[in-house]
């Protein structure tokens, strides 16, 4: 009896293949979520993910939605190109960011004065009022904008001053 033996030579095949896309629109608020996540003690290289943001419907009334399981992003391209302006589209992309890369879940807490105490508030139908949350506050005095940034990479940040009210 003659026995023969065959041997094949066997690719592994990665499980997981890693990459990063977004349309060029997003490209800028990705980079600037790396830069302001740098400003406050996190390393965060997206583009080393395999994250994939793109145009699509989400789900219901919502601007985007963040599929954390499939490291989906999916932004409602016709809201992205018709409303708001550059810090609403920050707004939207950070927000997303925040549950994919910071864990955050959506936080429906108040400050003192009544308004939203983070960017991560979420599961609205319909949305809230605009003024129980100003981002775009950007003046010297009160700067909503940036408590608001600071709160995102940092859930423990202080109550600014100008939320006692």
């Amino acid at each position: 009896m003659i026995v023969l033996f065959f041997s094949t030579a066997c690719k592994k095949e990665p499980l997981h293949v890693q990459y990063y896309d977004a349309p060029q629109e997003i490209e800028p608020y990705v980079i600037r979520f790396e830069m302001e996540a740098q400003k406050r003690g996190h390393n965060i290289n997206i583009h080393k993910t395999s994250i994939i943001i793109t145009y699509g419907d989400p789900i219901g009334s919502s601007v985007a939605d963040c599929y954390m399981n499939t490291n989906l992003i999916i932004v409602d391209s016709l809201i992205w190109n018709t409303n708001g302006g550059d810090l609403e589209r920050e707004r939207v992309i950070f927000h997303e960011l925040g549950h994919a890369f910071l864990k955050r879940p959506h936080l429906n807490d108040t400050l003192p004065n009544g308004e939203y105490k983070s960017m991560m508030l979420g599961g609205f139908s319909p949305m809230p009022q605009q003024n129980r949350f100003n981002y775009f506050d950007i003046s010297p005095l009160t700067n909503r904008h940036g408590y608001y940034l600071d709160e995102l990479f940092n859930s423990a940040t202080d109550i600014p001053i100008w939320a006692n009210g």
